[in-house]
């Protein structure tokens, strides 16, 4: 939300937005906030007393803390502190119930620090980690609210200790007020909830064209009943609605008000007419629109964000004809050359185009219209368009009969093309009978329609989505817009789109981004050589990079423009294939496609070079925006640059002695892509022989589960999401597209629906190329961040990572080494030179190998050249070997704790005062070691219980890929068969401790197992207790969960398999630690499944990672036992402790207020503590002769 706010005086806020009611006098607010706490105090001590406020200020409604649980079915956990409810719908169980709010309320301890808004500053933003996270929860908030509800506007108060902002949302943008101290002066926010309270729903921002289906009613039953009942043909449908109809989202019955047959036309009509006031012609006939009415639930596809369109797609069902239809409830760009979508689609049936959806109604939701827009017009003054940061939304609703199947769900190779060809069969039909491009060919538009053609049922490609479609003119088409014109799905762009963002789209754009489509579906479904744990890294490259030019624009990423430019599909400089053989047809479509692409930009280099080249950066005062290189030493600024698409990005291509014979045959080749016949021949001569297709070559998604943009890009955690409102990319098969308008968003959420921009998380500044374009870094605000370590500065402008800057052609013959390069220096000559920053300079060091740096305290990450990595997890990374049933698990030294991997000081800093090293630098010495033997000493005495995935721990006995670093590996290394995981952390207590006892206290049950009551903290329970849990992605939180809804998530069978296998483990493993003087509280299991292939018949149920380890046990002293209380451990407990003291809750993960950058770093003291006691652990379990 760049730019997207704008401040009101309180007074001209109030009356603006929330005007006193007619005939109402207002009441006296004298100390109506008198006993809510000072500034500073905890902001769990602000929540019940600010309720306690608002019992007399808002008659029949109930301000509720509701910061203690997030909703069960809500992704992110998100959890505002207290909101406004009805009375009689206020909650009780302490959970948010986002569809219920009216208001939403958040807390933050000082007036000053946590503010999210500076008056003075451009953008009205306060620029520090507080602000930042103040205004992205309350941007996150705001748009759970829009998600679940049908608003036209919503408020935030934020309390800020002593102070509090109101906020006005829509989807232009949010209009706040001016700061002010609500206790001294209570009637403005008194006043404004008082004036809340006594409105109607309309003047509280919510949409009369949605009414509440409620719980009985006539729609409920209609609903209930056809979500049940099966279809003859594309039962799917219904599948998608029952989908929908989900106990944790509210159910709706919305109009719409049908312009395409207004009351007077006969013509087609899908609903009920409900007959208003109506306009009429001369000659007496109606031209009001139709209204219908339609039932929705949870929506199909939901557009992230606050600011936009705000897309949702319903599978709905129509009130009157009671059958199903797709309806897109959308706030539209209200722009004079952009046309509605159904009017397009109109257009589109009347030409008969094929293969794109039938319209069955749309139209204008009422007079919805955006006002945040007009405000902040008011108060920049008139201002052109283009330089506009706001936009008009209108909101706008569309509805189609045809309700597609994602498509991700095609069959098998063959069935790809076909459906793709349909798709291209309808943009040539539109191009050539309208003169109109799409513009937005991407995954989410292309979707499998199943029809019937007189015979039987088939499965047809269907072009979806035309709002961003234009009619473009007959004539010259290549000179370059005098604004921005680039729209569409970044993934799916072409590279010349993306490169330059002011050249308008063509018809080969739009080709290309078939091309790009194809080759997307086909490396995460098809077979091929790029390996499946690349693929994500080669999504990331070709897909999802970018390069800034300023902080206005980004241009194609490296990996996309230069395949198109060479015409060469390349992994790591192989080429890549795809099928089990050569014959394999999609390598003959693509290698055909690609080489007229790349004459096509041949061309167009040679005819036009100002459309290949990047944009000069704009000089306008108005958008200005300080580069933050600007106040970098002069050295520094240049190593930043290195590779920097500000040099413009003009790769070699292959050159010919004869440039004028080479030039003539692109110029041949690129007449292919002037029209669709050339490639719809290609594609009907791919499709012509089926028997040279694979019936079976679809293949499970190969893009890693837990794929995300911020992954990729390194360093934006998952935890940041509260400072973006929104969040990463998710590579689902949705529609994500993007305004049509000029719309110059330098940083944007994705897929927030503004001009096209790079998948970036909002508030970040793109990737800027430091070194190899495989290396990659972000910008945070000022800071630099990588998942490598990273020196930082006291000074806020700068930190560079210690791995990324790799450019041995940069170096400087002549540079002295400093005179810590002894220190530095490494015993290995095959290391790469790297640079390192100082601040002020710029050092070149000798090679060096990081690794040996941290030789003497931990291993803090493996680096295996050879190996492919699989995953890095919390503590150990997995790497591929040569043996395809084996994975190799390395254990390092990071140590985690509530799901966060903890920092410490880095050594180098000793070479670097003034500077801290942030990344993944943390760790215990020799943990990892102790892990590993003691995993192997429990594997070895329960093999009797449960087979294991141990292969081997010997490294001679290894691989010979493996042994060449048998110095890095040795003692922290197994080698293990590969399973399927289980996903289910499978916890089995024996006493009442940690998360179980903190459950207890509050509902008296553990994981919704009822207990006795009376228990105490620690006290032995009547008999071993199987508590499940989910199995949560790096950076996320665990979830508890009850063995019912375990059983439900992997089948009953299976639960009772490994519960039983669970509890038999933990008691074999408690009565062998009471021998030792030990007491094994509770412990966690991780189970997997061996192919049938491999357990002779059926999947065989066997342990995997790790095995009653101080990171996955509690470990307590027999001798010092008491219940009661905590007991002294030998596990990771002493380390929760120091945290919690430190100030950590859940949803601070970026770390402890004070310590702005540094996350959660640990005091030596702390590391010495956490060793200490999983040395003792070892040698307690296994004797004094334990080794490592």
């Amino acid at each position: 939300m760049w730019r997207k706010f704008v401040t009101v005086p309180s007074n001209d806020f109030l009356e603006r937005f929330l005007p006193n009611p007619v005939g109402l006098t207002p009441g006296n607010y004298a100390g109506a906030f008198n006993k809510m706490p000072r500034e500073g105090d905890r902001e769990e001590s602000l929540y019940e007393p600010f309720c306690k406020c608002l019992v007399t200020l808002c008659p029949g409604y109930k301000c509720v803390s509701t910061a203690n649980a997030p909703d069960r079915d809500e992704k992110f956990k998100q959890k505002v502190d207290a909101a406004l409810f009805l009375e009689e719908e206020a909650p009780t169980d302490g959970r948010q119930h986002w569809a219920q709010q009216r208001i939403s309320f958040e807390f933050k301890r000082y007036s000053g620090r946590d503010d999210p808004f500076e008056e003075e500053k451009e953008g009205y933003e306060h620029d520090t980690s507080y602000g930042n996270r103040t205004r992205g929860q309350a941007i996150a908030y705001a748009a759970e609210i829009f998600a679940r509800q049908f608003r036209t506007f919503c408020f935030t108060v934020l309390i800020l200790g002593n102070c509090a902002r109101i906020v006005r949302w829509d989807r232009s943008g949010a209009a706040f007020t001016e700061k002010f101290n609500y206790k001294r002066n209570p009637e403005i926010l008194g006043e404004f909830l008082w004036r809340f309270s006594h409105h109607e729903a309309k003047e509280q921002g919510y949409d009369e064209s949605a009414t509440l289906v409620t719980e009985g009613s006539e729609d409920y039953v209609l609903m209930k009943q056809y979500a049940e009942t099966k279809l003859e043909s594309g039962d799917y449908v219904r599948e998608y609605f029952k989908t929908s109809y989900d106990a944790g989202w509210p159910l709706w019955r919305l109009k719409v008000d049908d312009e395409s047959h207004p009351e007077g036309d006969h013509g087609k009509n899908t609903g009920k007419s409900h007959v208003g006031t109506s306009a009429r012609t001369a000659s007496g006939v109606s031209t009001a629109p139709r209204s219908t009415y339609y039932l929705v639930g949870k929506p199909h596809f939901l557009a992230n964000g606050m600011v936009g369109r705000g897309t949702r797609g319903y599978v709905a069902l129509d009130c009157q004809t009671c059958k199903f239809v797709f309806l897109k409830d959308a706030w539209r760009v209200d722009h004079i050359d952009i046309e509605k979508e159904g009017d397009v689609l109109r257009k589109l049936y009347g030409e008969r185009v094929e293969n794109v959806p039938t319209l069955v109604c749309h139209g204008d939701v009422l007079d919805q219209q955006t006002l945040t827009q007009v405000i902040w017009e008011e108060v920049n003054g008139p201002t052109p368009e283009a330089r506009r940061p706001l936009k008009k939304h209108v909101h706008y609703r569309l509805v189609v009969e045809e309700v597609g199947i994602p498509v991700n769900e095609f069959a098998h190779g063959f069935e790809l093309v076909s459906i793709i060809y349909d798709c291209l069969t309808a943009h040539q039909q539109a191009f050539e009978k309208l003169r109109l491009l799409h513009r937005d060919v991407s995954i989410g538009n292309v979707m499998i329609v199943e029809r019937f053609d007189g015979i039987e049922f088939v499965r047809i490609g269907y072009l979806c989505d035309w709002e961003l479609s234009k009619s473009i003119p007959d004539g010259d088409a290549t000179q370059v817009a005098r604004q921005p014109d680039r729209t569409g799905t970044w993934q799916f762009m072409s590279a010349l789109s993306l490169q330059n963002p002011y050249k308008p789209i063509t018809l080969q754009d739009d080709l290309e981004a078939f091309f790009h489509l194809v080759l997307y579906m086909a490396v995460r479904f098809l077979p091929h050589n790029i390996g499946d744990a690349n693929v994500g890294t080669f999504i990331y490259r070709y897909f999802d990079d970018a390069d800034p030019l300023d902080r206005q624009f980004y241009v194609c990423g490296e990996k996309k423009w230069s395949t198109i430019q060479s015409g060469l599909l390349t992994f790591k400089t192989k080429p890549i294939t795809f099928g089990d053989d050569a014959n394999y047809p999609m390598n003959d479509l693509l290698e055909t496609l690609l080489p007229w692409f790349s004459a096509y930009y041949a061309v167009i280099g040679h005819d036009h070079p100002q459309l290949v080249k990047p944009p000069e950066p704009a000089a306008d005062p108005q958008n200005s925006v300080d580069d933050p290189l600007d106040n970098m030493p002069q050295r520094l600024r240049q190593i930043l640059q290195i590779n920097s698409v500000k040099d413009g990005m003009h790769r070699p291509r292959k050159t010919t002695r004869n440039k004028d014979a080479q030039m003539q045959e692109n110029r041949k080749l690129a007449q292919s892509l002037n029209g669709h016949s050339e490639i719809c021949s290609l594609f009907r001569t791919m499709l012509a022989d089926p028997k040279r297709w694979q019936s079976h070559d679809k293949t499970l998604d190969k893009l890693p589960k837990n794929y995300n943009l911020a992954k990729e890009v390194q360093g934006v955690r998952d935890s940041t999401r509260h400072s973006l409102g929104c969040a990463g990319l998710s590579h689902k098969m949705n529609s994500l597209t993007l305004d049509a308008t000029p719309e110059v968003e330098p940083v944007v959420s994705y897929p927030q629906e503004q001009v096209c921009t790079p998948p970036v998380p909002e508030d970040r500044v793109r990737p800027r190329s430091v070194a190899h374009s495989d290396l990659t870094e972000c910008i945070e605000g000022p800071h630099l961040y990588s998942e490598s370590p990273r020196l930082c500065s006291e000074d806020p402008h700068f930190s560079v990572s210690l791995f990324d800057l790799f450019e041995p052609a940069q170096l400087d013959p002549a540079a002295q080494p400093p005179p810590q390069e002894d220190a530095l220096r490494s015993t290995s000559a095959q290391s790469s030179p790297f640079w390192e920053l100082a601040w002020g300079c710029t050092v070149q060091f000798h090679p060096v190998d990081i690794s040996a740096l941290m030789s003497q305290s931990a291993l803090i990450q493996s680096n295996l050249p050879g190996l492919s990595l699989v995953s890095r997890g919390k503590v150990r990374d997995i790497y591929a070997t040569s043996s395809p049933q084996h994975l190799l698990f390395v254990a390092t030294d990071r140590i985690s704790a509530y799901d966060v991997i903890l920092r410490n000081v880095c050594p180098l800093c000793h070479c670097f005062p003034g500077f801290w090293v942030t990344g993944d630098l943390a760790g215990v010495p020799d943990k990892g070691k102790v892990l590993t033997r003691i995993s192997l000493f429990w594997f070895d005495k329960l093999r009797d219980v449960l087979p294991t995935h141990l292969v081997t721990a010997d490294i001679d006995k290894m691989p010979e890929e493996v042994r060449q670093y048998k110095e890095q590996l040795e003692g922290r290394t197994m080698l293990v068969r590969k399973a399927k995981v289980i996903p289910l952390e499978a916890i089995v207590r024996g006493y009442l401790s940690g998360s179980g006892w903190a459950e207890y206290k509050e509902y008296g049950t553990v994981h919704g197992i009822s207990l006795p009551a009376g228990l105490v903290e620690s006290q032995k329970l009547p008999k071993p207790l199987f508590t499940p849990s989910t199995k949560a992605e790096q950076g996320q939180h665990d979830e508890n969960i009850s063995p019912e809804h375990a059983a439900g998530l992997i089948g009953q069978r299976l639960y009772d398999q490994i519960s039983t296998a669970a509890v038999r483990l933990y008691k074999e493993a408690a009565d062998y630690a009471s021998t030792r003087g030990l007491i094994l509280a509770d412990t966690k299991f991780e189970f997997g499944l061996l192919p049938s292939s491999e357990a002779l018949g059926e999947d065989q149920v066997i342990l995997i990672d790790e095995l009653l380890t101080p990171d996955s046990s509690r470990y307590w002293p027999a001798s010092s036992y008491k219940p009661g209380g905590l007991q002294p451990s030998f596990d990771k407990q002493y380390l929760r402790d120091w945290l919690v003291s430190t100030g950590f809750r859940k949803g601070l993960e970026s770390g402890p207020e004070g310590k702005e950058g540094q996350g959660w770093i640990m005091e030596d003291s702390v590391i010495e503590g956490t060793r200490k006691r999983y040395m003792e652990a070892l040698t307690l379990l296994i004797g004094e002769g334990a080794s490592l």
